[in-house]
């Protein structure tokens, strides 16, 4: 549900203010966008069975605005509130809603539950999508994931976006479970402290695969240097011909892969088509 960069433009669109004011759209303006987001997934679907998918989710709620008669503010009701005579939550009056003219009643949208809090959900959704590369694309080889947990690193508490063991299924022979750790970012830049963070993560867990994921196009020329040192450190063998700790970065054009990277990688064209045709599982 969230592997679309329409989606996701969609969410935060709807997101609360600065004030933590929520926001609605109306329904003409929501169906505008769900169409297009059910036009440029590369299943295509009916935008209606799109939208009763996410409704399913508890996504997207559908409720009316109306406005109060006694302080003419505008306020938003769901169905389940909604009846003939409302409370207006600003002034606390009663008032009928005018079901006489029904053009003043418009009927929208809002998020609901976790797609209600601001800043893309706290972040998590990039850290969804990268669970979703690793349960999904990459053949729906078992895993067992842990999502935002804290640890402690020489005495000190550490927060890690994403840990889980994966285990990959290589010709109908399982092979040992590998522990893959991430740190997840929506359009923040990894810092220092992020860098430094799994670098003790990776002494602690020699052999983990340190992930690095944004919902960036790139990284900046800062975040290259700043993880240069780390790829670097790690690339030392910790068994034969296997580095110290594997690190793979990930970026928009994989997290919102539809099939798999390869996939990805080939319709992105230019440098990344090359890599399409090299990949290998």
């Amino acid at each position: 549900a969230l592997a679309n960069e329409d989606m996701l433009a969609l969410l935060k669109r709807m997101e609360p203010d600065k004030d933590n004011i929520e926001r609605e759209l109306h329904k003409d303006d929501f169906w505008a966008s769900i169409s297009k987001i059910a036009n440029t997934k590369s299943f295509k679907q009916d935008p209606a069975d799109l939208l009763e998918h996410y409704i399913k989710r508890k996504i997207f709620q559908l409720g009316v605005k109306i406005k109060c008669d006694t302080c003419s503010h505008n306020s938003w009701y769901d169905i389940h509130t909604l009846n003939y005579k409302v409370q207006c939550p600003n002034c606390l009056e009663e008032f009928d809603i005018p079901s006489h003219s029904p053009d003043k009643i418009a009927w929208s949208y809002r998020t609901i539950g976790p797609f209600r809090l601001p800043k893309r959900a706290e972040g998590v959704y990039s850290t969804l999508l990268t669970l979703r590369v690793f349960s999904s694309l990459f053949h729906h080889s078992p895993i067992t994931p842990m999502l935002s947990f804290e640890t402690k690193l020489d005495g000190k508490d550490c927060e890690v976006d994403l840990g889980l063991f994966y285990r990959k299924d290589s010709f109908g022979k399982d092979e040992d479970a590998r522990l893959i750790l991430a740190e997840c970012k929506t359009e923040n830049d990894f810092e220092k402290k992020d860098i430094d963070k799994m670098k003790k993560l990776a002494d602690k867990f020699p052999g983990a695969i340190l992930v690095f994921s944004t919902l960036k196009e790139e990284l900046s020329n800062k975040e290259i240097n700043l993880l240069k040192p780390l790829v670097n450190r790690c690339r030392r063998n910790y068994k034969a011909e296997e580095p110290y700790n594997p690190v793979m970065i990930l970026t928009k054009t994989e997290l919102f892969a539809d099939i798999s990277m390869t996939y990805a990688w080939k319709d992105k064209g230019g440098k990344h088509a090359t890599f399409g045709d090299r990949h290998f599982y």
